[in-house]
């Protein structure tokens, strides 16, 4: 009676065995970062972002050059004025402390344009690089998919997650390969979207 209980556990235990070896999931790993930093496409949302972020920055500067060549104007304004006050007229003095008024008020009115015009730059410059963040991830969603279909993957996983993986598992380079294929029969690394910004 042992015997016929012993084997039936071991039966069971070798089938449960058999059964959980079917259902192991194959699992994945895929490294985004490196396909974004690597790829075609990610390359592309890369030069797009950064186009974005250089032209606030040349705006920045021209303004920045602006506002210094108002004060330039200011500081040699109040220079004359000081230099010639004992040789000037009340009137004349008045008018050119009058002139040096209006020159601050639009200087400070550029300063405070120019501050409101950088912020809307700014804000449009994050918006279009969050819709070209999306439409990346868009694009590159069917070549996850495709590569991980492949190789037979039931569960993939981003390698940020993880504290080890073994390279066998990961599969950052193939999708790379497909996404960079797709990107150069499309026409040169597009991101699924316009490269204009």
């Amino acid at each position: 009676m042992r015997s016929v209980v012993t084997a039936l556990a071991l039966g069971a235990v070798m089938s449960g065995t058999a059964l959980a070896q079917e259902a192991s999931p194959v699992i994945a790993v895929v490294d985004l970062q490196t396909v974004t930093e690597q790829s075609l496409m990610g390359k592309n949302l890369a030069a797009r972002i950064q186009k974005l972020q250089d032209e606030i920055e040349a705006e920045r500067n021209k303004k920045q050059t602006e506002l210094e060549q108002k004060d330039q104007e200011l500081q040699t304004l109040q220079q004359e004025l000081e230099n010639q006050r004992s040789v000037l007229s009340v009137e004349a003095a008045e008018k050119k402390a009058a002139e040096i008024r209006q020159k601050t008020r639009d200087r400070q009115a550029f300063f405070e344009d120019g501050q409101r015009e950088l912020r809307l730059m700014e804000q449009r410059a994050q918006q279009q690089a969050a819709q070209a963040q999306q439409e990346y991830q868009t694009a590159l969603q069917p070549h996850l998919e495709s590569v991980a279909q492949a190789k037979g993957v039931d569960i993939l996983i981003d390698a940020q997650v993880t504290h080890f993986v073994t390279p066998a598992f990961d599969i950052s380079q193939e999708v790379i390969v497909a996404a960079d294929e797709a990107a150069r029969s499309a026409g040169g690394g597009s991101t699924g979207g316009s490269s204009q910004p």
